[in-house]
């Protein structure tokens, strides 16, 4: 599968980077633990020492990265990098602002932090969710795609479906999706009335937890949207993983509470996780993220799982 960025640019956008974190006295553990991941477990370039590479200023960055496409995903990563940083700040929202300049690029997930900072959370919300919904189809259960349902009435058709699961032999698909539903004290896609719009994206993700073994812990959330971006290498799967990196690191759904300075990204295991979902990922032998999961309902999970050269998880159901 194709690298959303190629072999031969990794040097010069992971120096680029370092640049653009390079503000109020350096990058944070959590900024440098994700590009850390990236560069050995995504790009597989453990030879990169980011603690040892000269950060490339925003005009050099420019002369380096020259195609359109490449300039717009160096920033949408710097854009998850920025999210996080804590507390946020207006220093690091400048500095990534003066590498789009340089690019001559603009993109509006460089709005999401700027609007986080000025406006707070719930205007950031509106903007990483409209920067998702452009990928929104790609990411619902595509025996859905078709259906429309009253947004304040639940969805009888897909739950009637879900209690069908319950006669599916143990092991399958179908029966591991509803005991993830009952073990985590969620209720089923389609419901809920007011989440009824996003029923085939909440219906497919949760499907690729039962996949994937990782709960929807913080890290866990992030583990997968990494293990599906490094399956799919594609910009629907790297849109996922801006997505969680802006809710469970950047915490934007957290916007009653205060963001402490230890987030998820600060525990060592969840940076090992994180590592380890772009190695399960990058092993891959075709995307599941976007597959007709609810056709596989009656397979057994280990058959799913083979399906797409999914590897364990080292250490079991990832609770982190």
């Amino acid at each position: 599968m194709p690298l959303i960025i190629s072999g031969s640019l990794v040097e010069p956008i992971t120096r680029a980077a370092l640049g653009a974190i390079d503000v109020d006295g350096g990058s944070t553990l959590q900024q440098r633990a994700l590009l850390g991941a990236l560069v050995e477990h995504l790009w597989k370039r453990p030879d990169l020492d980011i603690d040892n590479l000269e950060p490339l200023s925003p005009s050099l960055a420019a002369g380096a990265i020259t195609e359109p496409e490449q300039r717009r995903r160096f920033l949408w990563m710097v854009a998850a990098l920025e999210l996080c940083r804590r507390p946020i700040s207006p220093a690091q929202i400048d500095r990534i602002n003066e590498y789009a300049v340089a690019f001559e690029t603009e993109d509006v997930t460089l709005e999401i932090a700027r609007t986080w900072l000025n406006e707070g959370a719930d205007r950031a919300q509106l903007d990483i969710l409209r920067f998702f919904r452009g990928w929104h189809s790609e990411h619902e259960e595509t025996q859905f795609l078709a259906r429309k349902v009253h947004a304040h009435s639940p969805d009888e058709q897909m739950l009637e479906l879900f209690e069908s699961f319950k006669n599916l032999p143990e092991g399958t698909l179908g029966r591991e999706f509803l005991e993830f539903h009952t073990r985590n004290e969620f209720e089923l896609p389609g419901l809920d009335p007011e989440r009824n719009i996003l029923r085939t994206v909440f219906c497919s993700h949760d499907m690729n937890h039962v996949i994937t073994g990782y709960e929807p812990t913080p890290s866990g959330e992030i583990a997968l949207a990494a293990m599906s971006f490094a399956a799919g290498r594609c910009e629907p799967t790297w849109a996922g993983l801006l997505l969680s990196m802006a809710y469970h690191e950047g915490r934007l759904t957290r916007h009653d509470e205060p963001v402490p300075l230890e987030t998820t990204l600060s525990d060592p295991a969840a940076v090992e996780l994180l590592g380890e979902a772009f190695d399960r990922g990058s092993e891959c032998s075709s995307n599941f993220t976007f597959a007709d999961h609810l056709s596989m309902a009656d397979w057994q999970l280990s058959d799913v799982r083979a399906r797409y050269n999914i590897t364990p998880l080292r250490h079991g159901l990832s609770q982190l």
